[in-house]
This record gives structure tokens, C-alpha cells and sequence, in this order.
């Protein structure tokens, strides 16, 4: 269980919830800044996150 812990930290959701907050934000400033912020986050999902690949990889050895 402690290993679920380390994988799935808070850091990167706080990550996205401060770049959504930004985009909510800026929405009222610049529609298109604010969609760039909403794709950002959509593409920095689909990239695998390191500690999930080590925690994967040890599972299966």
C-alpha cells in the first residue's frame, strides 16, 4: 500500500488544479489563453508519469 502513496503523490493534481484555476481566471481577460491552459492540462495527462512506471515495473519483476 505505502508504494500507492509515493506513486500517486498530490503534487501533479495540485498541479493541474492551479493551472485550471488560472484558466477560470483568465477566461474573463483572454478566451484563447484560457483554452491553452484547458489543452495544457489534457496533454500533460497523457504523459506517463515516472513514479507509476517504476512502481509498474517493479510489480511485474
Amino acid at each position: 500500500m505505502a508504494e500507492y502513496v509515493v506513486a500517486f503523490s498530490p503534487t501533479p493534481t495540485a498541479l493541474y488544479g492551479i493551472v485550471l484555476l488560472i484558466a477560470i481566471v483568465v477566461a474573463y481577460l483572454n478566451s484563447w489563453l484560457s483554452c491553452f491552459c484547458f489543452v495544457l492540462v489534457a496533454i500533460i495527462w497523457f504523459v506517463p508519469d515516472q513514479r507509476i512506471e517504476r512502481v509498474l515495473r517493479s510489480r511485474s519483476s
